[in-house]
């Protein structure tokens, strides 16, 4: 049933301390229980990007998969207040319109493993906690790396204790910013060195990660957001070489340049309250000029972007 818009409000309170984004520039309870409707072309614009992208990497024999990070509000929603009657705005808003069952199983939505594994929020924050982080990664490798698979969820979340206690960002916009205890892993799950291209905000982040004690020599290649950045220390236990690009689209330009063996794109499941065509994609590394951001490459990125990156696949039309 379609619900009236909720008071405007960006952060509320649920039970047992658990902070939520309401509102924002994604109106997450509007979209959520319904009162807000995606528009009527963006599951097809969807779909149509899914169906694309697995095509595009199927023809270059690149394992590809799409993830919809599950919002706070649907894995906790027993937490909110009774009246606040949300729903997965991927499941009744898209999953139900995939135009093939190939194009449904190239999206992963692991709601079932955040609801039945505890406490993988975070109080304070809208990301998921260490563990949720532990799990959800858990549940992207499971069917890729079906034998290291359960070494790695029973070791990482064997090395998880307290360790700081940080206000989230949702905790920071209450006054005074309220604060909770984190779990962190005790210690790295692999070693690794991980370099940044140092552009601020979104859009343009470029990530390298090179984890040469990876359980396989493969190259992954990853079109997401701040979801997908988290898990990075995560998916290094099975990846050799990650490059990260924050964006929203996929860029056959860097799938050119890092010839990867998998591709992963992804997005925050609010995000799904509008959706942008990959037709529109600029170059990737436009974006610097795009936002006026400047770039300012660590050390790491610069020593590793020759082994990562071909340059003149870069040149190439």
């Amino acid at each position: 049933m379609t619900q009236e818009p909720f008071p405007d409000e960006v952060v509320h309170e649920g039970g047992d301390g658990y902070l939520f984004l309401s509102g924002g520039a994604h109106s997450v309870f509007d979209y959520f229980s319904g009162a807000a409707l995606p528009l009527p072309k963006a599951p097809g614009i969807f779909w149509k990007n899914i169906s694309g992208r697995a095509a595009y990497c199927a023809s270059a024999g690149i394992g590809y998969r799409h993830v919809v990070f599950p919002d706070k509000c649907v894995v906790l929603r027993n937490l909110l207040k009774p009246e606040r009657q949300l729903s997965s705005l991927y499941q009744r808003a898209y999953g139900e319109r995939a135009p093939s069952a190939e194009a449904k199983a190239s999206v992963l939505y692991p709601i079932d493993r955040l609801t039945d594994s505890g406490q993988t929020m975070r109080r304070t924050d809208t990301h998921y906690s260490a563990r949720g982080n532990i799990v959800v990664t858990s549940a992207i490798v499971a069917d890729l790396f079906p034998t290291e698979h359960d070494a790695y969820l029973r070791d990482s979340l064997a090395g998880l204790a307290p360790r700081e206690i940080e206000p989230g960002d949702l905790g920071r916009k209450l006054t005074p910013p309220r604060s909770e205890i984190i779990d962190r892993l005790q210690k790295p799950l692999v070693p690794v060195t991980m370099g940044s291209n140092g552009i601020s905000g979104n859009d343009g982040i470029m990530i390298l990660v090179d984890s040469p004690q990876a359980v396989s020599k493969r190259t992954l290649l990853i079109f997401g957001d701040s979801f997908f950045r988290l898990i990075l220390p995560m998916l290094a236990v099975f990846y050799q070489k990650i490059v990260f690009c924050r964006t929203r689209f996929l860029h056959h330009e860097i799938v050119r340049a890092v010839n990867p063996d998998q591709i992963f794109t992804g997005q925050a499941e609010r995000y799904l309250s509008r959706c942008e065509t990959d037709a529109a994609r600029p170059h990737f590394l436009s974006y610097p000029y795009l936002k006026g951001t400047p770039m300012a490459p660590d050390e790491a990125f610069c020593a590793l972007w020759p082994r990562f990156i071909s340059g003149s696949a870069l040149l190439q039309v």
